[in-house]
């Protein structure tokens, strides 16, 4: 994982991690040494915590089984309105692409019409590649796999 995000660093896309999780800081610790040659701070970084997301009109945290239903469709909704806010850049549905090792958030996300790919214990920058050329996607500069 740590190949497939460093040649995501490398090339023009936005990179960003959604998580259920609440532990940003322990997150963006981990990011941070391992990405010393890099700008981890280009990361977008969507953690829950106990004020996001919320529930029908700023009531409380979202109830559990809304975020069962969803996914990680909030996650995705508030990093494609920080993508436009902070580079005036509207990101359609098609042009994301979730990288889930949760089979029903990859579901889900395709329902919503985005790209995902369930990320196993053995994937490696090559499966990924192979994914990634079935996409229309432009990789600017293009990623070299090497076998």
């Amino acid at each position: 994982m740590k190949e497939l995000l460093s040649a995501a660093l490398e090339s023009s896309l936005h990179v960003c991690i959604v998580t259920f999780s609440e532990q940003f800081k322990l997150i963006e610790d981990l990011m941070a040494s391992a990405f010393t040659k890099y700008n981890y701070k280009k990361i977008l970084l969507r953690c829950n915590t106990k004020h996001w997301p919320r529930g029908e009109e700023g009531h409380g945290p979202l109830p559990q089984i809304a975020m069962m239903t969803l996914g990680k469709e909030q996650h995705l909704s508030w990093v494609v309105t920080q993508l436009y806010q902070t580079h005036g850049e509207l990101i359609k549905p098609q042009e994301i692409l979730l990288l889930d090792d949760d089979e029903r958030n990859c579901r889900i996300a395709r329902e919503f019409n985005h790209n995902s790919f369930v990320v196993t214990d053995s994937i490696n920058l090559k499966e990924f590649a192979d994914y990634a050329k079935q996409l229309d996607v432009d990789l600017a500069p293009p990623v070299t796999v090497s076998s």
